[in-house]
């Protein structure tokens, strides 16, 4: 069998198989002993049947379907003991077969593992900004309003403030008066200052107010986008259902200690402060830290690496995109449902965009493969942490850089304090 092997950039191989009839008729021999392991049939021991009679028992478009299988896997093998510098990637693609005289020719695709090419050995003078890890005061401020949130009281009230929490039906009416869909939204903090336009509609309003706005996509904010009725939409009517005033509670020593516990350090307000400068640092150190080094693999990857990641590792990466996406609608029927209410074009984009998110994110996983492989790093995934890899790969290029050492990490002199407790429920979901 005479065989060739032709590699193309994207990371994957044309092959070429030239089959003369005898090696046909030798692999038509074996797959034929092959279902006569497991053929019975009266007269006959198992076997034992005669290979003619096993031949006639299979159907011609089956037996030529393990014949072609039966040379391709011979050749995967013998390919693999040839090469074993490449890293195929099963299965073979891309099929045909062609008769020329009395050969038989079979072409296919087979995919490997892609190779990171250097285009730019200048590499190295790139360089990591440091990391800043200062926590402000109204990063302090939010975290403290957020604690209080949890335990927030919520009063009756009559008239929407910035400083209510308020559930408002919503209805869409048609250009024919029908009301073409329905919902309710809650309007608090975060609404009012994500979208002028419910500060400057809803502030006021009262508890049992009803009133209507003619429907514009273009001055309405997300949250009442109607998808699936853009375009038949009159206008949307509002009636305020319940309000109620958040009133936050003063983080005395008694509310401390309902949120760490009677055994944790922190007990005072000051100590709280304390907590929380700590936990902000090291969210923003790992957020930071994340960010420094997708910037860095983005610049590689623009200017000195390139890979060309194949197509069977790229719809793998779309599949197990795609079942996450399926579980957070509550899986395939759910998505299904979400499917028919967008129109075919956003489907196919969002399809389209899971796809790029997918190439785009095993390409950066093999650039930083062989960035850890030229800085010598070795990561015992059993003892670190998930950043370990960023870490190190921080350390030797932001601190090479400087002229200086790593920090080294600080010593725990104290136990930690216990994080604050979560309520199961707050009020107003109540």
């Amino acid at each position: 069998m005479q065989k060739k092997l032709t590699k193309w950039v994207s990371s994957n191989y044309e092959i070429e198989l030239i089959i003369s009839p005898a090696e046909l008729d030798k692999a038509k021999t074996s797959v034929i002993k092959e279902f006569q392991k497991d053929m019975e049939l009266p007269w006959f021991r198992k076997w034992f049947v005669p290979l003619d009679m096993v031949e006639s028992g299979i159907k011609p478009e089956y037996l030529q379907m393990w014949i072609y299988e039966e040379v391709v896997n011979l050749w995967i093998q013998e390919t693999l003991q040839e090469s074993p510098q490449i890293k195929f990637i099963w299965e073979p693609y891309d099929f045909n077969q062609k008769k020329e005289a009395e050969e038989t020719i079979i072409t296919m695709k087979l995919d490997a593992y892609p190779e990171v090419e250097i285009v730019d050995s200048n590499r190295q003078s790139e360089k990591i900004d440091q990391i800043d890890t200062s926590v402000s005061q109204e990063e302090i401020d939010n975290a403290i309003n957020s604690i209080k949130k949890n335990y927030a009281d919520y009063q009756e009230a009559d008239t929407i403030t910035l400083d209510t929490v308020s559930k408002i039906f919503v209805e869409y009416v048609d250009w024919d008066w029908n009301v073409a869909d329905k919902s309710h939204i809650y309007l608090w903090d975060q609404e009012f200052a994500e979208a002028k336009f419910f500060p400057d509609t809803f502030i006021g309003k009262k508890k049992d107010e009803s009133f209507a706005i003619a429907y514009d996509t273009k001055t309405l904010p997300t949250l009442l986008i109607n998808q699936k009725e853009t375009l038949t939409i009159k206008e949307i009517r509002f009636i305020i259902k319940d309000v109620k005033r958040v009133v936050l509670p003063d983080l005395t020593s008694e509310t401390i200690e309902k949120l760490f516990g009677k055994e944790s350090e922190v007990k005072t307000h000051e100590e709280l402060i304390e907590y929380i400068k700590k936990e902000i640092a090291k969210q923003k150190e790992d957020n930071t830290l994340m960010q420094a080094i997708d910037g860095f693999l983005q610049r590689v990857q623009s200017k000195y690496m390139k890979v060309y990641i194949p197509q069977t590792l790229v719809l793998e990466e779309f599949k197990v995109r795609l079942k996450s996406f399926e579980e957070r609608f509550g899986w395939e029927d759910k998505l299904k449902q979400y499917y028919t209410q967008i129109w075919d074009e956003k489907k196919a984009q969002m399809m389209e965009e899971i796809k790029t998110s997918s190439k785009f994110s095993l390409e950066k996983f093999f650039i930083l493969q062989k960035i850890t492989e030229e800085l010598w790093i070795i990561v015992d995934r059993q003892k670190s942490d998930n950043l370990e890899v960023e870490k190190q790969i921080y350390q030797k290029l932001y601190w090479k850089e400087q002229g200086s050492t790593a920090p080294k990490e600080a010593t725990k002199e104290k136990k930690e304090p216990k994080a604050p407790k979560k309520p199961t429920k707050t009020k107003a979901q109540e």
